[in-house]
């Protein structure tokens, strides 16, 4: 059998699990976007942008001063009422640092080696949920890796000024899809003296190669400055926000005592469990579980790396060294910056995935076959390791057809509007106000998460009734009706549950009376559901 068509075959038996991976995702990706970020953000803000047609300041919503790269891309099938391509067109950037992953390690090793590593990636689980999810994460997880890989290729190459153009393009479109793209910008800025050989001339340039991708990489990203710069007069909004003197104001600055600190009394946890949280991440991890950092990754992203620095040869082991610094600082500074989220420290995987490959590799072919004596029993102990390390994963994409419930939807046996009920709650009394109420009406949301996207009518978020960073409360029910009438408002959706519970615990005696007069007054109960309630406000004074 010839080379050609061995290498066929290899690539056939290859794409089979990618195939089957792809057709997985997508099929559970086929659902209405439920995700809180999705309605609050990455589909919310497109939608008021096509809106008003043209991208326009918001300022009621802090999150559209974000980079928005993928949002824009978003404004297509929002456009078309396909939101459901949302997710497609996310999974996309999955496909493309699979494929990166895959590349790399078929340099490096082998096709069968770069395809083992396209499809660990593929199927880790924080992977598979963004794949599912209109999120951006993995638009910044592409351009990230395309960056760094394109500084070894530009290494590899001989270091010409013109090769170092494309990395530093990649690390600004990281950062115009999120804030969390600077970092990339950063590590990958003071990485450049490291990663070129010693022996080089061209070392001594390192300075002038380090100036040079900073600007271009933030010349590509500078749009989005610019913008926010007109806007609230910081270029960086909302960050770094008490740097900037004249900026405008805007919302308000988060407060109080750090998010470290506040592990302790949230979550009780004593302060070795918050300070080995860049450890805990990749064995605790559960969806939808803020303690437990809202994702999942793989322990084998832990454990296999450090196999990947044995006995390897010393130009390989400075990319090794590479992506191990990379990620290692990537997940501390996120950690010391937020609280700790698995998709915010996304770009850190693509890295930690080559050196799991590389830590396989090792161990198939030097660590356990000097361990055991036999090349045979070491083969069969690492095909063991690569088993385990799949059925970890899919056994996650398996137990997601049990969260999505994808089938009943795509069966018809559940309905669009019956399928997002299920999980926002409060979408039955959207769709109420969508149907039932005039188009300039105008609806206060209390305590409904800022999940914006199905609302067609205007809406505005509040935790209670009472205008933010007003001196005085309203002193009659009376008052506060003419406040809200004022502003415009002509409904009300309240989840009770937080809104009795902030009112019971933070409002005066004169408050409550005031809310409760308000409500028995003013308004009249239009519906009902899942403990979420729709008031009209009355439009005039009753005698």
């Amino acid at each position: 059998m010839g080379k050609r068509s061995s290498r066929g075959i290899a690539i056939a038996w290859c794409a089979i699990p990618v195939v089957l991976t792809s057709a997985a995702i997508m099929v559970l990706a086929s659902v209405p976007p439920v995700s809180r970020d999705a309605l609050t953000h990455h589909l919310a803000v497109p939608k008021l942008y096509l809106k008003h047609g043209a991208m326009v300041e918001l300022p009621y919503l802090k999150c559209s001063y974000y980079p928005q790269l993928l949002d824009l891309l978003y404004c297509i099938p929002v456009y078309l009422g396909k939101d459901i391509v949302a997710k497609y067109i996310h999974f996309c950037f999955a496909l493309g640092t699979a494929w990166l992953v895959c590349r790399y390690l078929q340099r490096k090793l082998s096709l069968a080696w770069g395809c083992l590593g396209g499809i660990f990636f593929l199927t880790i689980p924080v992977i598979v949920k963004l794949g599912i999810t209109v999120y951006v994460d993995l638009g910044l997880i592409f351009f990230s890796t395309a960056s760094m890989l394109s500084l070894l290729g530009w290494r590899d190459k001989g270091c010409g000024w013109p090769g170092l153009l494309p990395a530093a393009a990649f690390a600004g479109l990281a950062a115009s899809v999120k804030y969390n793209g600077l970092i990339v910008i950063m590590l990958l800025t003071f990485s450049i003296p490291f990663i070129v050989k010693r022996s080089e001339k061209v070392k001594a340039q390192g300075a002038l190669h380090m100036v040079a991708f900073f600007l271009v990489a933030m010349a590509v990203f500078s749009p989005w400055m610019i913008r926010n710069y007109r806007w609230t007069g910081n270029p960086l909004y909302p960050l770094y926000s008490r740097v900037f003197e004249h900026q405008k104001d805007i919302g308000q600055d988060s407060a109080g005592m750090s998010h470290i600190a506040a592990r302790k009394y949230v979550y009780h946890e004593k302060l070795w469990q918050t300070l080995t949280i860049p450890v805990r991440i990749f064995f605790e991890g559960k969806d939808d579980d803020p303690k437990f950092f809202d994702g999942v990754l793989s322990p084998f992203l832990f454990f296999l790396p450090f196999a990947a620095f044995f006995g390897v040869p010393a130009d390989r082991r400075r990319d090794l060294a590479f992506f191990a610094w990379f990620a290692v600082l990537y997940i501390l500074m996120v950690f010391l910056k937020i609280d700790m989220r698995i998709r915010y420290v996304g770009p850190s995987i693509p890295p930690l995935v080559i050196l799991s490959v590389f830590g396989l590799h090792n161990l198939a072919n030097g660590v356990l076959p000097r361990a055991f004596k036999s090349r045979r029993i070491a083969g069969v102990a690492a095909v063991l390791v690569a088993v385990a390390m799949f059925l970890y994963n899919y056994r996650y994409v398996a137990r997601e057809f049990d969260v999505v419930k994808p089938f009943a939807y795509l069966s018809g046996s559940v309905s669009r509007d019956d399928y997002i009920a299920a999980y926002v709650k409060e979408y039955p009394l959207v769709r109420y106000v969508n149907e039932h109420t005039a188009t300039n009406a105008r609806v206060l949301a209390c305590f409904l998460g800022r999940r914006l996207y199905y609302f067609d009518r205007d809406v505005r978020f509040a935790k209670d009734l009472f205008p933010p960073g007003a001196p005085d409360s309203p002193g009659t029910p009376e008052e506060l009706w003419n406040m809200l009438r004022h502003e415009g408002y002509t409904h009300i959706i309240v989840r009770y549950d937080l809104f009795n519970n902030r009112v019971a615990l933070l409002f005066n005696h004169d408050q409550k009376v005031v809310i409760a007069g308000f409500f028995k007054k003013f308004t009249r109960l239009l519906k009902r559901s899942q403990g979420f309630g729709l008031y009209a406000i009355k439009a005039r004074e009753v005698g």
